[in-house]
């Protein structure tokens, strides 16, 4: 049965719940994980939480409360305030310390190879396409986010991260037939990164004649997630329609 909130933490949480899982119409006994929650979204509602309660809870709190009423009852015997310092830019100087996951998963590479690691986008254009604008728009997004264009350096076995330019990121393009198509996609898809030179994103658009196009990228998992993809390939549509309108 339906009950709608009843308190200003449950309407405060409602309205977080409504924007991150899309849904408009949330009872304070639902459950988050049945209205398509999951573990990342998990992550940002614990970041949206902080923000605009300005209260400090846990990813176990989120899995432990999994209604708006048990977890509105649990915020409200929290202190408020406990906010975690705005995230600030640091100076690229020196030898930058890798994070725990960027050390994992180098160290995996280095083990054993980390294709299993890649992470692909595949997109089907049809239309007329600016392909200069195309490379362009990928560009940009590989110039705004520094996590692209990071590689590893390797002093006395250790790991350094280094920020290096985007100036020679290039868009690869191959006109192919559609047989064919589906052999050369996987074997660019599954080609290892280097991940002491390689950019963290590749893309390779397909031109099968009669403007229809397959544009196919893949990242590193080093530098994006699932939820970054969606992120980048919304900025992608923005960039390319800025681009061609001038």
């Amino acid at each position: 049965e339906y009950v709608g909130y009843r308190n200003k933490t449950e309407e405060e949480l409602t309205s977080i719940w409504q924007e991150l899982l899309g849904v408009t119409k949330i009872g304070v006994y639902d459950n988050f994980f049945d209205l398509g929650g999951h573990s990342l979204l998990a992550t940002r509602l614990v970041s949206m939480i902080r923000k605009e309660l300005e209260v400090s809870v846990s990813i176990r709190d989120i899995f432990n409360h999994t209604s708006i009423a048990s977890l509105g009852l649990h915020i409200d015997t929290q202190s408020q305030g406990d906010i975690l310092p705005s995230i600030v830019s640091e100076p690229k100087e020196g030898k930058i310390p890798l994070s725990f996951s960027q050390e994992r998963l180098w160290f995996i590479d280095q083990l054993e190879g980390s294709v299993q690691y890649h992470m692909p986008v595949v997109l089907q254009l049809e239309g007329s396409l600016s392909i200069v604008d195309l490379e362009s728009s990928f560009r940009e997004i590989v110039l705004r986010h520094e996590i692209l264009r990071t590689v590893i350096d390797t002093e006395e076995g250790k790991g350094y991260q280094r920020v290096i330019s985007s100036d020679n990121w290039q868009l690869t393009k191959v006109a192919i037939t559609e047989e064919l198509l589906e052999d050369h996609l996987s074997d660019f898809i599954s080609t290892p990164f280097d991940l002491s030179s390689d950019y963290m994103l590749r893309m390779c658009l397909y031109d099968l004649g009669e403007d229809t196009y397959v544009l196919g990228g893949v990242f590193h998992h080093i530098s994006s997630d699932g939820w970054s993809n969606g992120i980048l390939v919304r900025e992608f549509a923005s960039l390319y329609h800025s681009f061609k309108s001038g």
